[in-house]
C-alpha cells in the first residue's frame, strides 16, 4: 500500500553517509516547510475583498463582531493539528515513523483540495480541520525521525536547518499572498491555499523510498534492516564492529527500559522519570507558543492594515518583509546551537521576547489609540525584533528537545503529546 514505486533501482537512490543524512534532512525540511507555509497562508487571505467575497460570515474589516467566527475559523485549524497528533501518541509506535508521515501527506493534500475548492465557509472549516490533521501527524513524527536518523553530534544543528526552513514556509506563503494581490478574481486566494500541495506531494512521493528510524526498527524487532539502515547512514558495511556495537548498546536500553505500553510508561516516575521528561517536552512546546508568535505569523497583514494604519499594499509588502528577516533569523540558530547550549540559549531570547512585547504594547497602543504615526513605524520595527529573538532561541529548540530527553520506549508517546500541547496552546 504504501511502497507506490517497485523498482530494481537502488536502495535509497544509491545515497550513503552523509549524501543520505543530507537527503533526510532535505526531506524532513519539506515537512516543515509545509508547516510554515500553512502558518502563513491565512494572513494575506483575511483582508482580500475576494476571499471575503466568498466567506462574509468571517468579514471583520466590514463588521467587527464577525472577528470571533474569523478566530474561530482560523484556529480549527489547531484542533485538526491536536487530534493528529494525539493519534501520533497513541499508534505512532505502531506505523513506523515513515507510514505516519506518509498518512498525514495524502490527509493534508485531501484538505489543501477542499480548501482550495471552498464556496462555503463550512468547507473552508472541514479543510482547514483535515488538512491540521494529516499536520499533526507530520509534526508529531518528523522530529523522531530526523534526530533517530541523524548522527548525535549533528542534531542540534539539522533540526535548526529543519526549524529555519520552517520559516521558509511562512515567508513563502506571505510572497506569494503578495504576488497574488494584484490578480483581480478568486486564484487570488485559491492558488496559495492549493500550493500546499506541493510540499505534501513531494513527501508522499519520496518519504517511504528514506530509511526508517533504526532505532524504531530495533524496538520492534527488526535488527537485520536497522543494522542495514545504520550501514547506510555511516556509509560503511553491515558487519562493521561499530555498527553491531551501536545495535547491541540499543537493545539493551529498550531491555533496561523494559516492556509496556509506551503511552502508560510515559505517566510512570521511578529511575527514568518518564514523566518528568514528558512534562519538561510538554512545557516547552506550551512555552513556544503562548508568548504569541502565532498571533503575528497568522495576523500579520491584518495587524499592519488595521491596528497600524497602512494601507492594504503596504502591509502585504511588510508581512512580507517581516517573514523574510524572520527566515535569516532563524539561520542564525544554525551557528549558534551547538556553542551556546538549548537552555541558555532558551533563556536569553526568552528575555528579549518579553522586553520587546512590553515595548510593542506600548507603540501598538499609541498608535491605534493616540494615531501616532512614529508610534506604529516603532510597533513595525519592534514586531521584527520580537521575530528575531524567537526564531533564534525559541523556534526549533521545543522540537528537538522532546526527542533528546526522552527515552526510545517513550519518544513517539512524548513527540505525540508535546506537539497535541503545542496545538492546544497555539
Amino acid at each position: 500500500m504504501f511502497q507506490l514505486f517497485k523498482s530494481n533501482r537502488t536502495k535509497y537512490f544509491g545515497f550513503r553517509g552523509d549524501k543520505l543524512h543530507t537527503l533526510v534532512t532535505i526531506l524532513a525540511s519539506v515537512s516543515f516547510t509545509l508547516f510554515g507555509y500553512d502558518q502563513g497562508v491565512m494572513s494575506s487571505m483575511l483582508t482580500l475583498p475576494e476571499f471575503n467575497h466568498y466567506f462574509p460570515e468571517i468579514d471583520a474589516m466590514e463588521d467587527s463582531s464577525k472577528s470571533t467566527l474569523q478566530g474561530f475559523t482560523v484556529a480549527i485549524y489547531e484542533i485538526g493539528c491536536m487530534s493528529g497528533a494525539l493519534f501520533a501518541m497513541f499508534f505512532g509506535d505502531r506505523f513506523g515513523r515513515r507510514k505516519m508521515i506518509w498518512m498525514g501527506s495524502v490527509i493534508m493534500i485531501i484538505g489543501a483540495v477542499l480548501e482550495a475548492a471552498a464556496y462555503g465557509l463550512p468547507q473552508l472549516i472541514v479543510g482547514r480541520v483535515v488538512c491540521g490533521l494529516g499536520n499533526g501527524f507530520n509534526t508529531a513524527t518528523v522530529p523522531s525521525w530526523l534526530s533517530e536518523c541523524a548522527r548525535p553530534e549533528r542534531r542540534g544543528i539539522l533540526n535548526m536547518i529543519s526549524a529555519a526552513l520552517n520559516i521558509l514556509g511562512v515567508m513563502t506563503s506571505y510572497w506569494i499572498g503578495f504576488g497574488f494581490y494584484f490578480v483581480d478574481n478568486s486564484a487570488n486566494w485559491r492558488f496559495p491555499m492549493a500550493f500546499q500541495c506541493v510540499f505534501a506531494i513531494i513527501m508522499l512521493l519520496f518519504i517511504m523510498e528514506m530509511p526508517e528510524s533504526p532505532r524504531w526498527l530495533i524496538r520492534e524487532g527488526h535488527i537485520e534492516e536497522a543494522i542495514d539502515t545504520f550501514a547506510h547512514l555511516e556509509d560503511t558495511t553491515n558487519d562493521d564492529p561499530e555498527i553491531i556495537a551501536k545495535v547491541e548498546e540499543i537493545q539493551a536500553l529498550i531491555k533496561v527500559e523494559g516492556p509496556g505500553i509506551p503511552v502508560k510508561k510515559m505517566f510512570t516516575f521511578g529511575k527514568h522519570r518518564h514523566f518528568h521528561r514528558a512534562m519538561l517536552a510538554c512545557f516547552t512546546q506550551v512555552m513556544q507558543q503562548i508568548c504569541g508568535i502565532n498571533l503575528i505569523t497568522y495576523y500579520a497583514s491584518t495587524i499592519f492594515e488595521q491596528y497600524l494604519g497602512m494601507t492594504p499594499l503596504n502591509s502585504r509588502i511588510l508581512a512580507a518583509c517581516n517573514g523574510t528577516e524572520y527566515f535569516f533569523a532563524a539561520c542564525v540558530s544554525i551557528f549558534v546551537i551547538e556553542r551556546v547550549g538549548r537552555r541558555l540559549l532558551m533563556i536569553i531570547c526568552a528575555c528579549g521576547q518579553a522586553v520587546t512585547m512590553l515595548i510593542l504594547f506600548v507603540t501598538a497602543y499609541l498608535a491605534d489609540k493616540k494615531d501616532n504615526s512614529d508610534a506604529a513605524i516603532g510597533a513595525a520595527v519592534f514586531l521584527f525584533v520580537f521575530n528575531t529573538f524567537f526564531a533564534i532561541g525559541w523556534l526549533g529548540i521545543p522540537w528537538l528537545y522532546p526527542a533528546e530527553i526522552s527515552g526510545l520506549e517513550i519518544r513517539a508517546a512524548v513527540n505525540g503529546l508535546s506537539t497535541a500541547f503545542i496545538r492546544r496552546y497555539g
